[in-house]
């Protein structure tokens, strides 16, 4: 799709303080399992826009949510319409005219439509869009140059029709038609308008109309949201960062860079610093810096950030913002710091019940992964090797918890392997496997219930550095099973395992689950026939479980039944890509549920590669065969009778990096950003506040 060019128009400013959040449509009822079908490969090219707007200067922190979890009871701050009919937020006194348009564009319209009508990709059909989200973008594919479009935002309560006209393929709903900010004289569709049709209809000049449908939700949604984006297959200190925005924001900014961790994390010889390396855009790295920042987990207070490194899979926990900022939070011990660099470990979860009990502990997978006595002083699991010969790598990881404020005493060097056996003596104090009984297979990609008492995590005969797949020359064979299993914390000791119902299908492959914030419900990846999968794979990549195009969102109850895959997986019918076959993956929920009129409603991020970008680049910055993908937002809501699933609205802020000026706040530069965003997180983050920038299409 052709760009348009990215211009900031700075005028005037004013001290800012939080930030906001916003809404969108109605989609498929019961919580049934249909079947996944259809088929498709991703393609098309990037969703983008040019820019510009009022800039006011931030500091500190983006504001989150102060409730977490679930409200008891109707949410205080939903929203009630403010008029019954005939309101006038669609209200204005003649047709908007974008810049370059002519006066006269509305003659082009006169007469019916006819023919096919735009490619509409945004707003997503079916949206279902919280109050405080991002104000809608409408944006069309296949544009040609000199084509116009006349665009109209109607809906049966407003007594007025917005019409608007654009030269471009992109056009943003003005602010003052979605919320004009004002609380003594509010205006907007998201004062008013709640669980009901706003129709765009979207007419060209060649002559075709086409018409999506979205809803605003009468509640808001909280806390901020993290995600992980890399240039290029390669860890480094700058080709992989974390960032974050909060509902509402329409720009992103970094959060985390590797070399923004200034603990020292070790290597797989214990006692040896991470081995240096050179990064084609800093130049040399030191040894015992962190290279990668993916697989981020917030502590449930939203000040710190779990990361789990690259090789050898060990973990920092430093906080996210402040003075503070890249050291590791004033509760981590000595022995915490050292036992979370124990290497082998896998995503990390924290849960909010064992926080608030004063308890700062995370629950991770653990991997048996000895390769010689000689080589791997980690081997302290209790596989005898003998006499320096190769040990078996099970390729079955244990699930453990970790307390980053663990009492003893660390080892400060490692003479006579004094780390292992410090980490071997600290079982039981400051570690611990948790027993899984009845599930003899493998665990990864654990998930701790908020309330602390569950863990939903995968079960699978085959993993690989934290997720399921296998290393040829040391697991036996890929993957045969890989299911959702849960099994009771109970303070660290475990206990009966069993199949999570509706996410355990012997032929299906079910991988990162995550709670929602009551813990009623689990989102998952699914990879269906996964064998067959497997079966059509032409190298050993293709037998791993991870960026799969075939994966797709479903959601479960956590007490089990049926799985309901979700609206969202498609992406539009006109786009030409289908789902499976668009990379959708790593669901996760907000931080809140609320509730209005007897409704709750349910807010999730994951990515997609549907309308990539580009394709993700090798360390040579040559393309790979993966492409990127991006963020998308959908909505599930539960009226008691069961739960109705919307379709996928794109998040079109996190293509405008906003990088704040330290001198001039009131000039921050903002830039197209372009790059494979991944493992959104959404949370109660402190993460850094992204200056309130309002995006003008140029």
């Amino acid at each position: 799709m052709p760009q348009t060019n990215l211009n900031l128009r700075l005028l005037g400013w004013t001290m800012a303080a939080a930030v906001a959040c916003s809404a969108g449509g109605k989609g498929s009822g019961a919580l049934t399992e249909p079947d996944a079908g259809g088929t498709g490969t991703s393609g098309g090219t990037g969703a983008g826009g040019g820019s510009g707007g009022t800039i006011t200067p931030g500091g500190g922190t983006i504001s989150v949510d102060p409730s977490g979890g679930t409200m008891s009871g109707p949410d205080p701050d939903a929203r009630m319409p403010t008029c019954d009919s005939a309101c006038a937020d669609l209200a204005a006194p003649g047709p908007v005219l974008d810049d370059g348009v002519p006066a006269s564009a509305p003659n082009m319209f006169s007469g019916n439509a006819s023919g096919t009508g735009p490619c509409i990709m945004e707003p997503g059909d079916n949206t279902l869009l919280p109050f405080n989200w991002l104000r809608p973008r409408v944006h069309v594919s296949g544009h040609q140059a000199g084509t116009i479009y006349q665009i109209k935002v109607s809906t049966p309560r407003e007594a007025d029709v917005l019409t608007a006209y654009t030269n471009k393929d992109t056009w943003i709903l003005p602010q003052e038609f979605w919320d004009n900010g004002d609380a003594m004289n509010p205006k907007g569709l998201t004062y008013n308008v709640f669980d009901e049709d706003i129709t765009i209809t979207v007419r060209a000049s060649t002559g075709g109309e086409s018409q999506v449908k979205f809803r605003i939700a009468p509640v808001k949604a909280g806390g901020s949201m993290v995600f992980w984006s890399a240039l290029t297959t390669e860890p480094g200190a700058n080709t992989n960062a974390l960032y974050s925005f909060a509902p509402g924001d329409e720009g992103i900014v970094v959060a985390l860079k590797p070399l923004d961790v200034l603990e020292t994390i070790l290597d797989d010889s214990p006692g040896a610093p991470k081995r240096a390396i050179t990064d084609a855009t800093v130049g040399a790295v030191p040894a015992g810096r962190v290279r990668c920042v993916g697989c981020h987990t917030s502590t449930p207070d939203g000040a710190a950030v779990n990361i789990t490194d690259h090789w050898p899979w060990n973990v920092r926990l430093v906080n996210l913002s402040g003075a503070e900022k890249g050291h590791a939070p004033d509760y981590v011990t000595p022995m915490g710091n050292f036992l979370m660099q124990m290497p082998w470990q896998g995503v990390t979860s924290y849960s909010k019940g064992d926080w608030a009990a004063g308890n700062h502990r995370y629950v991770t997978s653990f991997g048996k992964r000895p390769d010689t006595v000689a080589s791997q002083p980690w081997t302290f699991w209790g596989v005898d090797c003998g006499n320096g010969l190769q040990c078996p790598y099970t390729g079955k990881d244990d699930l453990i918890w970790l307390d980053v404020a663990a009492p003893g005493t660390a080892p400060t060097d490692n003479n006579d392997n004094a780390q292992p056996k410090a980490a071997v003596a600290a079982q039981g104090t400051g570690w611990d496997i948790i027993a899984r009984t009845g599930d003899t297979h493998g665990a990864v990609l654990p998930d701790w219930s908020h309330d602390g008492q569950r863990i939903v995590y995968t079960s699978t005969d085959s993993t690989a550095d934290g997720h399921v797949g296998w290393e040829p020359g040391k697991n036996v064979q890929p993957p045969t099973v890989v299911d959702l299993y849960t099994v009771p914390f109970n303070a660290g000791k475990g206990g009966a395992a069993a199949p999570l119902m509706g996410a355990s299908n012997a032929a299906d492959a079910e991988y990162y689950p995550d709670f929602s914030a009551d813990d009623a419900l689990v989102a998952f990846t699914r990879v269906s026939n996964f064998q067959q999968v497997f079966a059509k794979a032409t190298n050993d990549d293709g037998k791993k479980i991870y960026y799969r195009p075939e994966a797709e969102v479903f959601v479960v109850r956590s007490s089990g039944g049926d799985a309901l895959r979700l609206e969202a997986n498609a992406p539009p019918a006109c786009s030409g890509d289908a789902s499976p076959g668009v990379y959708n993956s790593w669901p996760k929920w907000s931080p809140i549920v609320r509730e209005a009129n007897g409704k709750k409603y349910y807010f999730l991020i994951f990515s997609s590669a549907r309308e990539s970008p580009g394709m993700v680049k090798d360390k040579s910055g040559s393309a790979t065969s993966s492409p990127m993908s991006q963020l998308y937002m959908t909505a599930l809501v539960d009226d008691g009778s069961g739960l109705t699933s919307y379709g996928a609205a794109y998040l079109w802020n996190q293509r405008y990096l906003v990088t704040p000026n330290a001198t001039d706040p009131s000039s921050p530069t903002l830039t197209d950003f372009v790059q494979n965003n991944v493992t959104p997180a959404w949370d109660e983050f402190q993460a850094p506040l992204v200056p309130p920038v309002k995006v003008v299409v140029r």
